[in-house]
């Protein structure tokens, strides 16, 4: 759990404090110094700009001048980009990836695209490390998949560049899922999967339900790779998302809209999947042709599958 903390931890270190262009030591007076952020009204509410300022040197010679921002119509000067950086705010956080690396106005895609990368990294584990549990053992791929992911965040610490920074999360995302899938099919064969559940109960918790289930439903001689092979096709969905909260800037309600659209698209398909609630773990390929679909009484009666019939006859 600890290992895997990493993914609660992407909340704040991607965090974007409000923000302005850097007005780097000058002689400007106070008045000037408030005004050559230009001000827009965004939703009823005036905002500072975050991308842009007046044209220091303009704004400089006016000041020098003695003229003063309430004589002049603001709007007529010219505007340049936040060519000396920016300043951010620290009421919350000292420091994100986004106050270090500049992650915001033209660079603000890399925002979510850092996300991306990290549950890239999560796709590349879940194919491989299921694959690798199975041939090698469970806790040598464990502990080790533990001592690269930590080795990866301590080096991530030091970074000294977006790209850098990037690359390794790339690595730690697939430590992450790695010994994550590790850990909860062995926590399966000992029949407790209680730490766990308790661990991520409140944050994830439909996410553990479905690789508990999905542990339940395949075989012991492939469950490693089959649980890899589908958290791989949930991490295209992982990738996705980050870019999702994006289409807020279109219409605040899309994100909602598109996330509960695939919410109850999901739920609805669930109704069809196989029953594993007091049944014996399979063994094997054929044990899986024995699991019968969910019942639930609102549907009626269920119709006895093709294989039930061939044995009671038999």
């Amino acid at each position: 759990m600890i290992s895997n903390s990493f993914g609660l931890g992407i909340v704040f270190v991607y965090d974007t404090p409000k923000h302005q262009c850097f007005i780097p030591p000058s002689n400007l007076t106070q008045e000037w110094l408030q005004a050559v952020i230009p001000v827009s009204v965004v939703n009823s509410v005036e905002e500072r700009s975050r991308c842009s300022r007046y044209r220091l040197d303009v704004v400089m010679n006016l000041s020098a001048q003695g003229s003063a921002p309430d004589d002049m119509n603001l709007t007529e000067l010219q505007q340049e980009p936040c060519v000396d950086g920016w300043s951010y705010s620290k009421d919350i956080y000292q420091s994100t990836i986004v106050t270090e690396f500049d992650l915001v106005c033209n660079d603000q895609w890399k925002q979510p695209f850092t996300s991306t990368i990290y549950f890239i990294g999560v796709f590349v584990g879940s194919f491989i490390f299921g694959q690798v549990s199975d041939r090698f053992g469970r806790k040598p791929v464990l502990f080790t998949t533990m001592a690269l992911q930590a080795l990866f965040m301590f080096f991530q610490a030091f970074s000294t560049s977006w790209a850098m920074f990037a690359v390794l999360m790339l690595f730690t995302g697939a430590g992450n899922m790695a010994n994550f899938g590790a850990a909860f099919v062995a926590a399966l064969r000992w029949l407790s999967i209680t730490l766990e559940m308790i661990g991520k109960f409140c944050i994830v918790g439909t996410t553990n339900f479905l690789f508990a289930y999905t542990a339940e439903v395949f075989p012991t001689v492939l469950r490693n790779t089959a649980s890899g092979v589908c958290s791989t096709w949930a991490r295209i969905g992982s990738c996705i998302a980050p870019f999702i909260i994006q289409l807020s800037l279109y219409f605040s309600f899309l994100p909602p809209i598109v996330m509960g659209t695939l919410a109850v698209g999901s739920a609805i398909g669930a109704l069809f999947l196989p029953e594993t609630v007091r049944q014996p773990l399979p063994e094997t390929i054929q044990d899986m042709q024995h699991n019968k679909r969910i019942k639930f009484p609102c549907l009626g009666r269920q119709k006895t599958s093709s294989i039930d019939h061939v044995e009671t006859k038999l």
